[in-house]
């Protein structure tokens, strides 16, 4: 006699995980996003369904309601589930968690800014506390309980303040208040994803990369910085970069592995959500030498240095899936990631992200 898969019948006495054999499909089980890991899909009678997880909390989708109603039906058989209605947009909005943040710090009724920083304003190590007498005045203050508080709230200003959590001065001081003035008078603010878009304009996916140069004082690194609208802002970065840029063409051209990487998982989230890009999605830039170096197959001796990393842009744009165009300067929204800007520069360019107020 001969046991049938007889390794298949002993029991475990511990916990195993498997992972599903890449090419094994499945039509009566969802298959796992390849762009974004907690979001399930499923085709079937010319519709498709959408599940997205966070934690306990599920976002169901489909193009079809009759089909979206069967998906809930199936999850309720085998899960104790509430359903909250019926989503048509999503409201991004730090509201009550900045308010929580100000009233903690007792700046409830402190003025408010237009502007998070200063134009102009740079902040350096060396204004540190000098003497006990500037150590014993910083140590009654609780910085590094505001910028931690705040870390998730805004992007550029809480990245340069929170450089100087070890030894704030009075200036580093005065920065993170004007932050939480800022953000105290536009709380009301957000970002509003969905119904608002023409269902007969295709979505299309835009990028838009910048860079400032040697803005940090201290190491003279700059800093990189992306946004992609999708109908609404949808991802953006501002980060210092990781070595000094010898050039502004170097410091332009820096940021464009990373924006490029990021277009490509946004085409293929956007490609797996039945949002197929037309044409290469246009990643922007305002700088020309740093456009012609990415299209150009060859690495001159001036331009060596920036590594072979680099060459990663230039096969993406062999590959026509991403187009670099040139934007001018005057009209970069990408450069509000970058660097604090004067005011009715700041305001034009948060007002193009779309960033507005929430009417219902």
């Amino acid at each position: 006699m001969d046991v049938k898969t007889a390794f298949l019948q002993g029991d475990l006495d511990y916990v195993i995980y498997m992972r599903q054999p890449e090419g094994f499909e499945d039509s009566t089980h969802p298959g796992q996003s390849t762009a974004e890991p907690c979001m399930y899909y499923r085709s079937q009678n010319g519709t498709t369904e959408y599940i997205l997880i966070y934690v306990d909390d599920l976002i169901v989708a489909s193009s079809s309601k009759e089909q979206l109603g069967d998906v809930k039906k199936e999850l309720r058989r085998a899960f104790e589930m509430t359903d909250l209605g019926e989503l048509n947009t999503i409201w991004l909005s730090q509201r009550k968690y900045v308010e929580e943040v100000y009233l903690k710090l007792n700046m409830g009724d402190a003025k408010v800014h237009a502007t998070p920083m200063e134009h102009g304003l740079h902040l350096r190590n060396n204004m540190a506390p000098q003497n006990e007498t500037e150590e014993q005045e910083r140590s009654s203050v609780p910085y590094r309980n505001a910028v931690g508080s705040l870390i998730y709230a805004i992007a550029v200003a809480m990245r340069i303040v929170s450089k100087y959590l070890a030894k704030p001065g009075k200036e580093h001081w005065s920065a993170a208040k004007r932050i939480i003035r800022y953000l105290k008078g536009t709380s009301e603010l957000g970002i509003l994803l969905g119904g608002k878009e023409n269902a007969s304009e295709p979505r299309k996916l835009v990028g838009y990369s910048d860079s400032d140069y040697a803005g940090c004082l201290d190491t003279r690194r700059s800093t990189t910085g992306f946004i992609f609208m999708f109908n609404g802002p949808f991802t953006w970065q501002s980060q210092r970069q990781s070595t000094v840029a010898l050039s502004s063409l170097q410091a332009e051209y820096m940021p464009l592995p990373p924006g490029t990487n990021e277009a490509v998982w946004l085409c293929l989230l956007a490609g797996e959500l039945g949002f197929k890009q037309d044409g290469p999605t246009m990643l922007f830039e305002d700088n020309q030498g740093a456009i012609a170096l990415a299209r150009n197959p060859k690495l001159h001796d001036t331009t060596s240095h920036i590594g072979v990393r680099y060459c990663f842009i230039r096969e993406e744009l062999g590959h026509l899936e991403i187009a670099l165009e040139y934007l001018s300067t005057q009209d970069m929204g990408a450069d509000i990631s970058t660097e604090p800007l004067a005011r009715d520069q700041f305001l034009t360019r948060r007002d193009a992200c779309e960033i507005t107020k929430h009417v219902l």
